[in-house]
């Protein structure tokens, strides 16, 4: 890290990166969501234009990474969006221009599965951005332009044109 204001802000307790951006492992290049696994005491970082999950100890020294670029299981194209299921030792990592999610082991720290592909039916996504878990376990899926559609098993209701939500 350089020394500049940033660093000596009181107020900031972990930086992680630097101000310009990079392709080397601990450098991002337009992150895009982060989420922290606080039963290991970590970071996880959506770095979108390296194509990759990176993470981080929370003293910010970089741990692995996920994924690579790519089209094929396992591989990204600007990754997004992530969520953790600590019920099912998993991350949900929104993979947005392959347009689907795919499911990392949080323990393993690999490739689990994916679901979803282009399109607007069941399971089909275009761009989606974001995602949750709620608290009953479904996972709530963000597109953009859409419109707001909450899947729920067996309901879909329509509430709003500008995101669609779906849940699986």
């Amino acid at each position: 890290m350089e020394d500049d204001t940033l660093d000596r802000d009181a107020r900031i307790k972990l930086s992680i990166g630097t101000k310009k951006a990079g392709n080397a492992d601990g450098q991002l290049y337009l992150p895009t969501g982060l989420v922290f696994d606080h039963h290991r005491g970590l970071l996880l970082v959506a770095d979108s234009w390296n194509h990759r999950v990176q993470v981080f100890s929370c003293d910010g020294s970089l741990v692995s990474k996920l994924g690579e670029y790519g089209h094929q299981p396992g591989q990204f194209k600007h990754p997004w969006g992530l969520a953790i299921d600590h019920d099912h030792d998993r991350i949900l990592i929104v993979d947005c221009f392959n347009h689907r999610v795919q499911s990392w082991s949080l323990s393993e720290q690999s490739f689990l599965s994916c679901v979803g592909h282009r399109g607007s039916g069941d399971l089909e996504f275009f761009n989606p951005k974001g995602i949750v878990i709620d608290k009953h376990h479904h996972r709530r899926l963000r597109q953009p332009s859409i419109g707001v559609l909450v899947v729920d098993r067996s309901l879909v209701l329509v509430l709003h044109r500008q995101e669609r939500f779906s849940t699986w």
